[in-house]
């Protein structure tokens, strides 16, 4: 904290991904400063670029239906996301579906359970993404944006997340994805997802809604200038 406090007074300007990242780094760089803060620090909120559309993967998992969990070993909020699902939620799905395939990407650590394939990280990100599937981002701790929700709405699959792992993105549980906390709520979620194909289309059509809607890269890109400029204009002569 004390780091980024320092970092966002030294900036000109200073973007985060989303409001509740930009209110907090603002409140980091003016509480109890030293030296004092001679100017206001400016922090942005510029949601992340991504397309509204890309193709689905081309290869198919098995499973009925096929669940995707991404990891990242060694980055502590996904390897505690990936143990708890695998080990407190996942039991609850199987009963919930029993055909179900819990495919694990990048953390092998939480694999050799019953119904769990664990993969290495993908070469490319759409192996992932299969046909049928359903993405699960179970995340207990986190901040910033969940970039594997805005590619799940790209390409196609729709997503059961905890509130941590979709706050600040600005979606709702029923119109783009399904939200649920523990783990009896998120197996509710795979089954109602699983039984109800036209709802899963329809949280898709949302997501990619919202995509063209706050991630539009263009959109972004000419936030983003704007700011260098007011920042290189408020900067003082050298």
């Amino acid at each position: 904290a004390a780091y980024e406090a320092a970092a966002v007074r030294r900036a000109a300007a200073t973007v985060a991904l989303t409001a509740a990242d930009a209110a907090r780094l603002s409140e980091l760089a003016s509480g109890g400063a030293k030296p004092p803060v001679l100017r206001a620090p400016r922090v942005h909120a510029v949601a992340a670029p991504f397309p509204a559309r890309l193709p689905m993967g081309a290869i198919s998992l098995f499973g009925d239906p096929p669940v995707v969990l991404l990891g990242s070993a060694g980055w502590l909020p996904n390897a505690d996301s990936a143990a708890w699902f695998a080990a407190e939620v996942w039991p609850r799905v199987r009963r919930e579906l029993p055909g179900a395939v819990l495919h694990l990407f990048g953390e092998p650590g939480a694999g050799a359970r019953e119904g769990v394939v664990a993969h290495p990280p993908p070469a490319e990100s759409a192996e992932a993404f299969a046909p049928r599937s359903i993405l699960v981002v179970p995340l207990r701790i986190a901040s910033g944006v969940r970039m594997k929700v805005l590619e799940a709405w790209a390409r196609g699959v729709p997503v059961v997340a905890t509130p941590e792992a979709v706050a600040g993105l600005g979606a709702e549980h029923g119109r783009e994805l399904l939200v649920a906390q523990d783990p009896a709520e998120i197996a509710a979620a795979f089954a109602r997802l699983h039984r109800d194909p036209a709802l899963a289309r329809a949280l898709v059509a949302a997501g990619r809604e919202a995509l063209a809607a706050r991630h539009d890269p263009r959109q972004v890109a000419s936030r983003l200038a704007e700011i260098y400029e007011e920042s290189a204009e408020a900067a003082p002569d050298p």
